[in-house]
């Protein structure tokens, strides 16, 4: 969760720097526009993004092509092998998806996909998700209200409350974290404690 709001940091923070350093930002960014034209098109297409994406995105840039990676390198017995190849090269392949056009927000998704990739590490793929979609949350609750024509700081405050409370109620997701002895990506059996 915590690692959620970092990656927001990130999200308007290596913006903020280029700008200040006079390095030119989003000259060529465009970003994908709103095509809900209701209000229940714009609730379920911020559903698609909050949750849906950051599942199928952890699983396929995390689970599998970072856990086989990890696998491949496992020979290097460091952190090299086990984390650092396997992060650099599924993120080589996350980022130019996301973006390949506007070099600071190649930096951006650089930051994001390496931070999900060490929660990856040392937490787990849930936790990745759970990470993934406070981020996408916190964006899609902007998004949203805008549509909505509420205000920026009740739409934090909104997320800034609730996302904590989900946080709360996904507090058993700590333990799942990957079995990197034994490859298995969820070692505990999910009950009420641990999802």
């Amino acid at each position: 969760y915590v690692a959620g709001w970092f990656m927001l940091i990130y999200n308007f923070g290596i913006p903020f720097i280029a700008t200040a350093l006079g390095i030119p930002v989003n000259t060529t960014y465009e970003p994908p526009p709103l095509v809900a034209h209701t209000a229940s098109a714009a609730i379920a297409l911020g559903l698609f993004v909050a949750a849906l994406a950051p599942v199928a995105e952890e699983v396929l840039f995390r689970g599998a092509l970072q856990g086989w990676l990890r696998k491949r390198f496992s020979k290097l017995q460091s952190t090299l092998g086990a984390f650092w190849l396997p992060a650099l090269l599924s993120s080589a392949v996350f980022v130019p998806l996301h973006e390949f056009r506007d070099p600071v927000t190649i930096m951006v998704y650089a930051a994001l996909s390496m931070t999900l990739s060490r929660v990856y590490y040392k937490e787990g793929i849930l936790a990745a998700m759970l990470t993934h979609a406070t981020y996408n949350g916190i964006l899609v609750a902007v998004m949203l209200g805008g549509f909505f024509n509420a205000q920026i700081p009740a739409i934090i405050g909104v997320a800034g409350l609730g996302l904590p409370l989900l946080a709360w109620a996904a507090r058993g997701l700590w333990r799942q974290r990957a079995d990197h002895s034994s490859g298995r990506v969820v070692p505990l059996a999910l009950n009420r404690s641990t999802a």
